[in-house]
């Protein structure tokens, strides 16, 4: 699996081009999706406890987009920078089955810049 980066002070969290398991067909306004930041284990790679600030935070489809979805990591989210985090995805798809993604990410701090 790839890793990432995840933003220092909040940011936008992306989840680009989210296709459902069973149809693989791009998921639609009609999923619900949500994020949430863990702690990254290094001892098992388990996840550790959930960054306050980052449970279960909701993502909106992005109209007219081959599901693309965007949640806003609050700047209050108690990240240390340097530090490994999870960073999963959970998606339940219009009357269907929920599925999750997980991705390690280093906390970095925001360039100038939009």
């Amino acid at each position: 699996m790839s890793t990432g980066t995840i933003y220092v002070g909040g940011a936008n969290v992306w989840w680009r081009g989210a296709k459902d398991d069973a149809t693989d067909t791009y998921l639609t306004g009609t999923a619900t999706v949500t994020f949430s930041v863990y702690v990254k284990n290094t001892a098992d790679d388990d996840n550790g406890t959930v960054v306050t600030g980052a449970d279960g935070v909701s993502m909106s489809y992005v109209a007219s987009s081959n599901g693309n979805f965007v949640g806003n990591l609050p700047a209050s989210a108690s990240l240390t920078r340097d530090s490994w985090y999870w960073l999963e995805v959970t998606c339940t798809p219009s009357g269907g089955t929920p599925h999750t993604r997980r991705k390690a990410v280093q906390a970095v701090d925001r360039g100038f810049g939009p």
